[in-house]
C-alpha cells in the first residue's frame, strides 16, 4: 500500500485532519488511541488449529467486529489457489482487514490491537508499552515454544494424524 492509498483509506474511514492521518499511518499516535476500525475483521482459520484459537477468543471477548471463514485444513482448502493468493505461505489463521492481509498468530493479534485500540486496551496493557511489552514477549514465546511443543501432543488426541495436516 502506497501513501496515497493510506491517505484514501484514512479519507474513506473519517480520519480527514492532519493529526488523524498520521495517527493513522502510524498505528500508535495519540490520535487514534480511543478510535477503532470502523471495518469489520475477516478471520480464515479452523477452530480446532491452536494457532486461532487466541484469535477467536480475543474478537469475541472484546467484541471487535468480524467474519469467519472455515479453512479445513483436513480438506487442504489452504491449499488452493484463491487461498495462496491471499497467503502464498499457505498458514492459518489469516486476517484480511480492508485488503490489508496478514498471517501469523501473534503478528495478528498484535494488528487487531492496534487497530481497535479502545476495544483491545484492557488486554494489551492499557497503553502502557512496558506490559506491552511483556505480552509480546509472551506471545512470541507462546507462538515459538508452546505451540511448537503442544502441536504433537494435541492434534493426536483429538484425533488428527499430522502427517494428513500441512500446518
Amino acid at each position: 500500500m502506497d501513501a496515497a492509498e493510506i491517505v484514501d483509506l484514512a479519507a474513506n474511514n473519517g480520519l480527514d485532519d492532519r493529526e488523524s492521518l498520521v495517527s493513522f499511518a502510524l498505528g500508535f499516535a495519540a490520535g487514534a488511541s480511543e478510535r477503532d476500525s470502523p471495518l469489520p475483521v475477516q478471520i480464515y482459520a479452523m477452530p480446532e488449529v491452536i494457532s486461532a484459537v487466541g484469535i477467536l477468543a480475543f474478537v469475541f471477548d472484546a467484541n471487535i467486529p468480524h467474519e469467519f471463514h472455515l479453512v479445513d485444513v483436513l480438506k487442504d482448502e489452504h491449499m488452493r489457489p484463491d487461498f495462496h493468493a491471499m497467503n502464498p505461505y499457505h498458514t492459518i489463521p489469516v486476517i484480511d482487514h480492508g485488503g490489508y492481509v496478514l498471517h501469523e498468530s501473534s503478528a495478528i493479534l498484535r494488528y487487531l490491537c492496534r487497530a481497535f485500540p479502545a476495544a483491545a486496551s484492557r488486554f494489551y496493557g492499557h497503553g502502557d508499552i512496558q506490559v506491552q511489552g511483556f505480552i509480546d514477549a509472551a506471545l512470541d514465546e507462546r507462538q515459538l515454544g508452546v505451540l511448537k511443543a503442544a502441536i504433537p501432543l494435541i492434534y493426536p488426541a483429538m484425533g488428527y494424524l499430522l502427517s494428513l495436516i500441512h500446518i
